[in-house]
């Protein structure tokens, strides 16, 4: 009988989430000050969402191969927080020279409207490689430090996905109801700089200063570790054959995944922007909260749901199966909820949203429960995908490049292809 495996350590959450907090804060602050000068219509958010997807993609396949050679992944998760840190803090100055670079080359070249969009795109990615990839980096040194054992692989990878959830939902809510009233986008450089720079610091005290301590970690027996050894090398070549098949079979389901997860999220901000008035960021930062609310509902309950089945892989097979009916079903409730509501013409003259309530009820239909069954079936691409503790980072690393990569392809291919073609209805059964 194997013992016991220690559980994640709370300081893994603490770091993740505050990381998370702080470049949330940041990538606002970003975004709000870009779209001033490049305009806030899909076309821009898109180049916007576009390059931030492209950026974590390529941290995380860097980082990934870096964290798997690096003897001190603490350490260099401690110097990438000061780096995004200093970065946001001297925000305004980078902000100004995009702007002024933008102006000149408008003025200059005369782009035309797609050479417009390159422009926003070219400027986005040049603002948001650095940061955002180095973000992505630190949760693959993260998890690189603390995992001691290939059986943890999903509850880490899990883990990450909680802890950075819950840091993004904070901070969306703390921005719309505190910091913004109050303070404005204008001291969001600073808010960022300091949480960014207090998870260095509090990694540092934790990992190199008086605060350390000894992570005690159970393991397996060596005669169990033998003896498991000598089974894995008895294994015959049918069954290596089918792991093989198994595991592209996996990468597969884990890139439509990013794929349809993107679609779906493009389509319901544009179904709730049908009856918005106003300026879009109010609803953005609504779906974001529906959609972080049900990974981390599904997360919680990764563990006595996905994990504890023995077939793994038959497992995330009825969850993708769920998540076609839960697509189909969600699309009802949405229609059923949208026939419900009555319109408001006083509304529309004032130029505020209609019935504001009427149009979380719409997102929340349409994004909670396929959020939800992403909660319980992305961690366990990280169950299944590394087979060996040397192997989790590269694997992490991909596993985060791949999705983002196809999230991208996802947008590019719902706003330009489909959505012209044959409409949002039809796009959006068509991802059931």
């Amino acid at each position: 009988m194997t013992s016991s495996r220690r559980g994640i350590p709370f300081l893994f959450y603490f770091l993740a989430a505050l990381a998370t907090h702080g470049i949330t804060i940041g990538f606002a602050g970003l975004f709000h000050s870009f779209t001033l000068f490049s305009g806030s219509h899909l076309i821009s958010l898109t180049a916007f969402i576009t390059a931030a997807l492209l950026s974590i993609s390529l941290g995380s396949l860097i980082s990934g191969w870096f964290a798997g050679k690096s003897l001190r992944p603490m350490l260099l998760f401690i110097v990438f927080q000061t780096i995004i840190g200093i970065l946001f803090l001297f925000q305004p100055y980078t902000l100004q020279a995009a702007r002024g670079m933008y102006h000149q080359t408008l003025g200059m070249l005369d782009p035309g409207p797609f050479g417009i969009e390159m422009l926003r795109f070219a400027l986005a990615f040049v603002l948001l490689i650095i940061p955002l990839s180095l973000f992505a980096g630190s949760f693959t040194l993260l998890v690189r430090h603390f995992i001691k054992h290939i059986g943890q692989s999903g509850r880490y990878m899990n883990a990450a996905i909680l802890a950075g959830s819950t840091g993004t939902m904070v901070t969306l809510l703390v921005l719309q109801f505190l910091m913004l009233p109050i303070f404005g986008y204008e001291s969001s450089h600073q808010a960022a700089f300091l949480s960014l720079t207090a998870a260095a610091l509090v990694a540092y005290l934790f990992s190199f200063g008086k605060l350390s301590k000894t992570i005690k970690i159970s393991i397996m027996p060596k005669k169990e570790q033998v003896e498991k050894t000598i089974l894995r090398f008895r294994k015959k070549k049918p069954v290596l054959e089918m792991g093989i098949k198994l595991t592209s079979a996996l990468l597969k389901v884990h890139y439509f995944q990013g794929l349809a997860s993107a679609s779906l999220v493009f389509l319901t901000f544009r179904i709730s922007l049908m009856n918005c008035y106003e300026l879009p960021a109010f609803t953005l930062i609504i779906n974001g909260i529906i959609i972080l609310s049900g990974i981390i509902a599904g997360g919680m309950l990764y563990k006595k749901v996905s994990e504890k089945p023995v077939n793994k892989y038959m497992t995330l097979a009825t969850l993708q199966i769920t998540a076609g009916f839960v697509l189909v079903l969600s699309y009802i409730l949405m229609r059923v909820i949208s026939a419900s509501q009555q319109p408001q013409p006083a509304l529309i003259h004032s130029g505020t949203v209609e019935n504001p309530a009427g149009m979380i009820l719409r997102s929340a239909s349409l994004l909670f429960f396929p959020a939800f069954l992403n909660g319980l079936s992305l961690p366990l691409a990280g169950k299944l995908y590394p087979k060996r503790l040397q192997q989790v980072s590269s694997a992490f690393g991909k596993l985060g490049a791949s999705f983002s990569f196809f999230a991208v392809v996802g947008i590019l291919v719902t706003a330009f292809i489909l959505v012209p073609l044959i409409g949002i209805q039809l796009t959006y059964l068509h991802f059931a």
